[in-house]
C-alpha cells in the first residue's frame, strides 16, 4: 500500500512582526505540541489559478468555485 502524503503549507515570519495577534488571527486557538511548539490552523478554501479564466472564459461557467 503507497504511503499516504498530504500538501502542507508553512508560511515563514517577518523579523518585523512581534506580536502573535499580527501573525495568527486572535480567534484561532492553537495546539501545543510538546518539544516543538504551538501549532496554528486555519480552513483552507480552493483557489482556482488566476490564468483559467483567461484560458477557457466562461465557457466552465460555475463548475470551479
Amino acid at each position: 500500500m503507497a504511503e499516504k502524503t498530504n500538501k502542507l503549507t508553512v508560511g515563514l515570519i517577518r523579523a518585523d512582526l512581534t506580536e502573535l495577534d499580527e501573525i495568527v488571527n486572535p480567534d484561532v486557538q492553537g495546539i501545543a505540541v510538546e518539544e516543538v511548539g504551538t501549532f496554528y490552523t486555519e480552513r483552507s478554501r480552493p483557489r482556482p489559478p488566476d490564468w483559467i479564466t483567461d484560458f477557457f472564459g466562461n465557457v466552465l461557467g460555475d463548475v470551479l468555485p
